[in-house]
Order: C-alpha cells, then sequence, then structure tokens
C-alpha cells in the first residue's frame, strides 16, 4: 500500500513500509478522493511504533464495536470500554485513539498514485479557524458552499504542539472540468478502495504459498497474522 505519513512532522510518502520521499514543506497539496464512512479507532496494548507492521491489539472499523476479526476484544462495545476513557492513555489521553483514513491523489499528478492518510483524532475534531481547520468542519464547510471535496484542490497543513502533529485543511483551487473527471475515476478506482480498507484483514491466495519465494513468505506471516499492511 502507498501511504503518507505525518511521523516527527515531516511529510513522508510510503511503500511497502519503506520511505520513498519526504518533504520538510509544512504544506502538501492534494485531491481527496476517497475516505472511510465512520471515524475508526485504533488500540495497542505498549505504545505504536511507527516502523512495526504488528496489527492493533483490537481495533474499531465504525467506531462503536469492536471488529469481528479482534482476537483480544477490550469490550463488547467501544463506548463503554475502558480504553476510551480519559487517563487510560498517556497523560489524560485515551488508550484507544480515533482515526479517519483518507485517500488522496496529489494535485500535481491526479491521475497518478493514489495515497492512504490516517487523520488523527486532534486533526478531525473542533471548530478550527478561517483557513485552519480540521477535516470535519472542513467537509461541512466545502458542503455549505456546495462544493464536493473531490472538486478542490486542498491544502493540507502540519502544525506541531505539545500534543503532537496535527493537520490542518482548507481549499486552495476549483478543479476544472477535465481534472475533476480524473478526480471522480480515481475516486471510484480499485486502488482507493484498497486505500480506505481499514480493516486490518488480510486477503491472500491461499494457493500461491510457497514460502521458498520471500514474496510468499511475506504472505504467509500475513495470513497468520504475523504482520498487517498499515
Amino acid at each position: 500500500m502507498k501511504r503518507i505519513s505525518i511521523k516527527d512532522n515531516v511529510w513522508s510518502l510510503i511503500f511497502n513500509g519503506k520511505e520513498i520521499s519526504k518533504s520538510e514543506d509544512k504544506t502538501l497539496n492534494v485531491v481527496i478522493v476517497g475516505a472511510t464512512e465512520h471515524i475508526s479507532r485504533i488500540y495497542y496494548t505498549s505504545e505504536y511504533n511507527h516502523n512495526d507492521q504488528r496489527k492493533p491489539d483490537c481495533y474499531s472499523v465504525d467506531g462503536a464495536k469492536p471488529h469481528h476479526s479482534v482476537q483480544n476484544a477490550q469490550s463488547l462495545t467501544c463506548i463503554g470500554c475502558n480504553q476510551n476513557i480519559k487517563g487510560s492513555g498517556t497523560g489524560s489521553s485515551k488508550a484507544c485513539k480515533f482515526q479517519q483514513r483518507i485517500a488522496v491523489v496529489l494535485a500535481g499528478d491526479i491521475e497518478g498514485n493514489v495515497y492512504a492518510l490516517n487523520i488523527p483524532s486532534k486533526s478531525i475534531f473542533g471548530e478550527g479557524e478561517l483557513k485552519k481547520w480540521p477535516l470535519q468542519a472542513y467537509c461541512k464547510k466545502l458542503a455549505s458552499n456546495g462544493a464536493p471535496i473531490t472538486s478542490v484542490v486542498t491544502e493540507m497543513c502540519l502544525h506541531k504542539d505539545s500534543f503532537g502533529s496535527r493537520i490542518t485543511f482548507q481549499p486552495t483551487k476549483i478543479l476544472n472540468d477535465d481534472e475533476f473527471k480524473k478526480a471522480l475515476k480515481q475516486s471510484e478506482s480499485i486502488a482507493t478502495k484498497e486505500a480506505i480498507d481499514v480493516s486490518f484483514e488480510t486477503h491472500v491466495d491461499e494457493n500461491n504459498l510457497d514460502i521458498v519465494s520471500k514474496e510468499n513468505f511475506i504472505n504467509v506471516a500475513r495470513a497468520m497474522g504475523m504482520i498487517a499492511d498499515i
């Protein structure tokens, strides 16, 4: 999977877990071509490391209950979970984190690669301020003006504070008809559907698991739940 990381408050393009490029510029212009329907939740029993590929210990796709594939569910429901209480995480934070996955293409390469980007909770909620909106407020702002989110170039800006990195959003350009058609095509692509899949379920061809091949050995590990694409 191709994805964008904001580790260390820097935009990094990641492919198969390896960084292929990064930018020190705090802004990145993209077109948002997909997003998960729900705000999901993710929980690790120990501190998560961006470099490891382990599955979360518990997670929810719909933000209401653990996914059926979770083997160590922390509760029957998210709202009643001890990991959803302030102070269960570092300081006054919650151990179980909100996030929303979006799929984007670079504004200068609309027909190019689709990247997954996990938006952390502090970049989702709140009212924000002029031209510095969190994701939900930004989507509402566009909707109030009758503009589909796929019809504009979105500037994502990184900010750093004592709570870590956060992203704000603002529109910078309306796509022309040709660009909009390309963006719509991307929004319906398999790559976009895969980018916003937050289920952590692994789909591999069980008839092609020859572990002599390094690639197939990785497939075996995924099939056994040892690693996951994140």
